[in-house]
């Protein structure tokens, strides 16, 4: 059951995985080989994508003849600088600590998993609205 939460994370993380990046970041980042290959997967035709690519390092302010051709992942895992290692690590670890401690599950069944029943006033500040209802006679079950 609490397998189900996961459902939507690994929906979520194909989609990102297979989502190309945005051509504009890649060429202020210098990664004009890349952006080119993005552009030509989303343009109609080459000649569209080269004008884009022209249209964006004009704005960008890099000369015409300007290539380079390094890759995300390969900066991200196999060689990453610092600030980006310690990125990643408190990104993976918030990550997995939310995982591990459950805590979806606590909120999820909080107001229906309590020990008590009772009918004080104190115990009703923490129930919902129909398990105070219920507690108190007007339910049926």
């Amino acid at each position: 059951m609490f397998g189900v939460g996961a459902v939507p994370a690994v929906f979520l993380a194909l989609g990102v995985l297979a989502m190309p990046e945005s051509p504009r970041w890649l060429v202020m980042q210098g990664r004009l080989g890349e952006a080119k290959a993005v552009l030509a997967k989303t343009s109609d035709t080459p000649a569209e994508a080269e004008l884009r690519l022209s249209e964006i390092k004009e704005a960008a302010g890099i000369p015409e003849g300007c290539t380079d051709e390094e890759g995300v992942w390969k900066e991200l895992l196999i060689t990453p600088t610092p600030p980006v290692r310690r990125t990643l690590l408190a990104a993976l670890g918030l990550q997995f600590f939310q995982q591990a401690s459950g805590i979806d599950s606590v909120v999820l069944y909080s107001g229906s998993a309590r020990p008590w029943r009772s009918d004080s006033p104190r115990h009703r500040l923490y129930s919902s609205p129909r398990s105070s209802w219920t507690a108190s006679g007007g339910g049926c079950c």
